[in-house]
């Protein structure tokens, strides 16, 4: 589904339909038809489509949000947005964040990003944002493993580990981790995660 936000919000469907060919051409007819209008309804969007989400727990659940503005309709505070976000979200939904131009609040989106274990991107207004949405396209359609999580030997524990919450790992990408551990002596590293329902 495709939901479009200014003063107010208006879903493409009103549910999750299948992404066959006429629904692809519909959708693309309704996007090009798409106005910059009015304010920046950045939680009703957000909370319109969390509602989306299947009820089965086992079916990961994406979003990509785009924005190009500040939160100026309903909740305006970004703390505020981010905590409602995450009181309504689950699990496996990733939230993908996307900022167009100078006037987003990064802070914010990296939050939703980072909490839901997806990446954010940006484009400034002298970049291609075809090549920047391609990118993120091929992110989120090759994930190499999802959940992941770090362990070590009995003789070392880790401690103040960022990000706290590793991010899932995609095709193309790298994780980075630091943190400190205490303990001595050689010590295996072991990453983990899921591939499907591997």
């Amino acid at each position: 589904n495709i939901i479009k936000f200014s003063t107010t919000v208006a879903p493409f469907r009103d549910k999750l339909v299948a992404a066959d060919a006429d629904y692809i051409a519909a959708a693309n007819k309704w996007v090009d038809g798409l106005k910059q209008s009015g304010g920046t309804a950045i939680w009703p969007a957000l909370d319109d489509a969390l509602a989306m989400r299947p009820n089965d727990p086992n079916r990961p659940f994406t979003m990509v949000f785009f924005t190009d503005g500040q939160p100026t309709v309903d909740e305006t505070n970004p703390e505020r947005i981010v905590k409602k976000v995450m009181e309504k979200n689950s699990g496996n939904t990733r939230i993908f964040t996307f900022g167009v131009g100078d006037d987003v609040n990064a802070a914010m989106l990296d939050q939703l990003a980072d909490s839901t274990r997806a990446v954010s991107t940006y484009v400034r207004e002298a970049e291609d944002i075809e090549t920047k949405v391609a990118s993120l396209y091929g992110k989120i359609s090759n994930p190499v493993l999802t959940d992941l999580k770090i362990a070590t030997g009995d003789n070392v524990q880790i401690h103040e580990m960022y990000p706290p919450k590793l991010p899932d790992l995609f095709q193309g990408t790298q994780l980075v981790v630091i943190g400190r551990y205490t303990g001595n002596g050689h010590s295996a590293i072991r990453l983990t995660g899921m591939v499907g329902k591997e």
